[in-house]
């Protein structure tokens, strides 16, 4: 699943559990968010278990391969291309002004 971040809460996402073998034992079935769009800052990662049965003695939770990356912004080759031809231009530009004045 992807999800733009917009500072909005994200949508629920919810877990399935499927019984593995004849004892009481569940699994989830593996899901993963991948949030797009997050400004440079500090997030907070927050879980939270709900019981709907009322029986909390035998609810158990558990959260695996939890990772965050982040980038930092580096200029774009295309961007750095602009701002040359940009400087060549400015130095053709006083080189013609500067004939211009010989004359």
């Amino acid at each position: 699943m992807r999800h733009r971040f917009s500072r909005k809460t994200l949508p629920p996402f919810r877990l399935v559990a499927a019984a593995r073998s004849a004892s009481t034992q569940l699994v989830q079935n593996p899901f993963s968010q991948t949030l797009v769009g997050l400004l440079p800052g500090t997030y907070t990662l927050s879980f939270a278990l709900v019981e709907q049965s009322g029986n909390a003695s035998n609810t158990a939770a558990g959260i695996d391969s939890v990772s965050v990356t982040g980038s930092s912004s580096v200029p774009e080759p295309g961007s750095l291309l602009l701002m040359g031809a940009a400087l060549v231009g400015l130095g053709l530009l006083a080189r013609r002004a500067r004939r211009t004045m010989s004359l």
